[in-house]
């Protein structure tokens, strides 16, 4: 991996951090509406135009909209966060589909960081 890209990837972990941090500090404090649009706004800003889309496609198409396993698995990081902000049923949904992009990766054999690799076995294997 190149020092551009290890940088790209560490920026990325710390704005994945600061928006989940937001939205669980909303969550805390009752908001969960407040925290939903935490990650809807993070998911629009960390994953461009194609973020719009992703809620609507399933996993094959996500993964290949973002076309970049770092980018999947920032992704995935903000579904598992949007499972805690709703029911149950849902939040199973919205897991199944995180767990899905990391399969799908998986499948692909794509590259990952360290970072992002660990996220897939814990994922895959809870």
């Amino acid at each position: 991996m190149s020092l551009h890209q290890r940088d790209y990837i560490l920026r990325m972990i710390e704005r994945i951090t600061a928006v989940l941090a937001r939205a669980l500090k909303r969550r805390t404090e009752g908001d969960l509406d407040g925290a939903r649009a935490e990650l809807a706004a993070a998911t629009s800003e960390l994953l461009g135009a194609s973020g719009a889309l992703l809620p609507f496609v399933d996993a094959r198409t996500a993964v290949d909209l973002l076309s970049d396993g770092d980018r999947v698995t920032l992704y995935a990081r903000l579904l598992m966060a949007e499972s805690t902000l709703t029911d149950e049923a849902s939040a199973q949904l919205v897991r199944h589909k995180a767990r899905a992009l990391m399969e799908e990766l998986r499948r692909r054999a794509v590259p990952l960081s360290e970072d992002a690799e660990l996220f897939q076995r814990e994922l895959l294997e809870a």
